[in-house]
């Protein structure tokens, strides 16, 4: 069990993340990300996902996994497309990513697959949290996430 004054200060800490609060102790990110794709993954596995009838679904499924605004699915059991519709997701993009090759890798049925992760982001979300994305290519529609940069 976790000491009542140290799942406050999780809790709190979460908050700070998603709001993407300064100050914050960002160490504190990678065990609770770990948790969180850990309890996603054991549920995909009791839902009998992967399996020999399909290597497709949807590893996080944002809130209703706890993580609000990411959202990763698992393409022919290859490649994992990481969607970031929130300004956490955002700024901690590189802790997201590393989190999830780690435990992908760790994963039964991914053991002796390297798996591609892909990052993608929905613009017009981000800038509801208050994020402005450059796009490289003018030519790029805003629901295109191809090539976009975020600025603060």
């Amino acid at each position: 069990t976790i000491h009542p004054k140290l799942t406050k200060e999780l809790r709190l800490a979460r908050k700070q993340i998603q709001r993407g609060e300064e100050g914050v102790n960002y160490e504190i990110l990678y065990p609770i990300l770990e948790r969180k794709l850990i309890d996603a993954m054991r549920l995909r596995v009791a839902m009998n996902l992967p399996s020999d009838m399909t290597d497709t679904y949807r590893l996080v499924n944002g809130e209703g996994d706890g993580l609000s605004g990411l959202a990763v699915d698992i393409l022919g059991g290859s490649t994992a497309i990481v969607m970031s519709s929130a300004a956490w997701c955002e700024i901690h993009k590189e802790t997201i990513k590393s989190v999830l090759a780690k435990l992908l890798k760790q994963h039964q049925s991914y053991t002796n697959v390297d798996i591609d992760i892909v990052w993608r982001n929905t613009p017009s979300r981000l800038r509801q949290d208050g994020y402005e994305v450059m796009m490289k290519d003018d030519s790029a529609s805003d629901e295109d996430d191809r090539g976009e940069q975020l600025a603060l």
